[in-house]
């Protein structure tokens, strides 16, 4: 085996490695969706934001044209991963305006930008306690964004405990991988991350994830 080839191997490790645990982030957010919708949500922020990593280190290592020592290769990629933070607004946005992916057609009452910041408001709000709650933001023009109008008490929409954000995650990483596994040839692994998930929960996951 050459050193080429075996670094061509070794990419397709890589990304998928980070699949699996972009995939793993997804199947917990989908167990915790009936008991637990924020931390829900915060999984599907996880589970995107991973999966898009996973697109731009397979850029990355598509254009790597030196053969390096697998550790030496493995920091390079925890560097490429750790450059890009956690801004999965930022991430998406870049993939938009590359026509990776299609902009997003939300559903009332939320817009993409919506459920982008949603996502990024969970990773927050269930880490740590807030003062001012993603619900209760305004918007550039200091509209109180979420709130009822049409509610005779002062009411709000709470995108991080409804599903659309959910939704807007599954989709958009579904698109995603599809893309990673055209553009890169690596194959999606779909087998079940961990053996004490039953079959019939991961049958349920899969129709979800993958047919979002």
């Amino acid at each position: 085996m050459n050193p080429k080839e075996f670094s061509e191997l070794d990419r397709q490790r890589i990304l998928q490695t980070w699949i699996k645990s972009g995939i793993e982030d997804f199947y917990l957010s989908f167990e915790l969706e009936d008991r637990s919708h924020r931390h829900s949500t915060f999984y599907c922020h996880q589970g995107l934001e991973k999966i898009c990593k996973t697109y731009h280190i397979g850029k990355y290592l598509k254009h790597l044209e030196n053969f390096k020592a697998e550790s030496a290769l493995l920091k390079q990629v925890d560097r490429v991963a750790k450059s890009l933070n956690h801004e999965l607004l930022q991430m998406m946005r870049c993939l938009q305006s590359r026509r990776i992916l299609p902009t997003y057609t939300a559903s009332r009452p939320y817009s993409e930008d919506d459920l982008l910041q949603g996502l990024e408001a969970a990773y927050t709000e269930v880490r740590y306690p807030v003062p001012h709650p993603f619900h209760l933001t305004r918007d550039q023009y200091g509209k109180e964004r979420f709130r009822i109008q049409s509610a005779t008490l002062k009411m709000y929409h709470d995108p991080l405990a409804e599903s659309a954000p959910l939704k807007y995650a599954r989709s958009t990483a579904s698109a995603l991988l599809k893309k990673i596994e055209t553009e890169f040839s690596v194959e999606i692994p779909v087998s079940k991350v961990s053996a004490k998930i039953s079959d019939k929960d991961w049958n349920r996951f899969t129709n979800i994830f993958f047919n979002s």
